[in-house]
């Protein structure tokens, strides 16, 4: 189970390309320069030398925090340089934190990125939370926490009752007309 998460909190990490392949800096034919890795055939490579230099290539972005991509390109037509494993790592926290995003030690598997914002939501949330269990825990003992809400103050049973059958009961006086003037409709015309 361990593995599981610990594998799921490195695929959202590294994406699209798995944390055990060999990722470049790739420079383009028109300069521009990326990071990924190469795949002949869907297979990941790792050693070019074995390939041919005319090779039709496919490169995979390494940007997991915009979703990557599928370039193809002739072997020929780029330039290419390895990238450690701990220079490929310092670069992906890089991006994701520039991305908006902050690393959570995640209980099952290590640090996971999230979006600033959503652990800001998850921090408001949490206050939020403590409040109303503050002002919960601090009613009458003979009071249900289920009777009110934060801020309120007790409705007696049979004000509520009364509210639910007055809301209820007028949608059921519509269905009951409805139904009473479908009647008389059919029975006028004959449909039926």
């Amino acid at each position: 189970m361990c593995l599981v998460a610990n594998a799921e909190s490195n695929t959202a990490f590294f994406g699209t390309v798995p944390e055990r392949e060999v990722t470049f800096e790739i420079t383009l034919a028109d300069q521009r320069v990326m990071h990924g890795a190469i795949r002949l055939n869907g297979v990941f490579i790792h050693d070019l030398q074995s390939l041919p230099a005319g090779a039709w290539i496919e490169i995979v972005e390494d940007t997991p925090w915009t979703g990557g991509g599928v370039h193809k390109e002739f072997l020929n037509k780029i330039r290419v340089v390895r990238e450690t494993r701990l220079k490929r790592r310092s670069r992906l926290e890089e991006g994701w934190e520039s991305a908006g995003y902050v690393f959570i030690e995640m209980p099952e598997g290590g640090p996971t990125p999230i979006k600033a914002t959503e652990v800001a939501y998850a921090e408001r949330a949490r206050t939020m939370e403590a409040k109303v269990v503050a002002e919960l825990q601090g009613k009458d003992e003979g009071e249900s926490a289920l009777d009110t809400l934060p801020g309120q103050t007790t409705t007696p049973r049979k004000v509520q009752l009364f509210a639910w059958v007055r809301m209820w009961g007028l949608h059921a006086l519509v269905v009951i007309v409805t139904l009473l003037l479908l009647g008389v409709a059919v029975k006028k015309t004959g449909v039926l």
